[in-house]
């Protein structure tokens, strides 16, 4: 995968579509749906309408449907793009299990 010249991310991004659900953290009152648009091991893309601020931290859960149960990936992190589609959250913790499926997805949809 070739690699612009002005591209800042050093982590492969997979196009990948699921329900996504921002949560705040501490003072932070946000509870938002979203969809991804894309994402790495290092963060995510969501678009959505809601006005999540900028330095916002943040729990993230990205549903993958599809199969008998639904899976949650979680993952904590800090709103550090906003966009008027949506926002660029960087993961700053994640479990395991959560990272291994990132990892899976960012793997066969790259």
């Amino acid at each position: 995968m070739e690699k612009k010249k002005n591209e800042k991310r050093k982590n492969e991004r997979a196009v990948f579509e699921t329900q996504v659900i921002i949560k705040g953290v501490g003072s932070a009152p946000i509870q938002t749906k979203g969809s991804s648009k894309d994402l790495s091991l290092k963060g995510i893309f969501v678009t959505t309408d809601e006005d999540v601020p900028i330095g916002s931290e943040c729990e993230i859960e990205v549903v993958l449907t599809g199969m008998v149960d639904d899976v949650v990936l979680k993952m904590n992190g800090k709103v550090m793009r906003k966009e008027t589609t949506g926002v660029g959250v960087h993961f700053e913790s994640i479990d395991l299990e959560s990272y291994t499926h990132l990892k899976n997805i960012v793997l066969y949809n790259a």
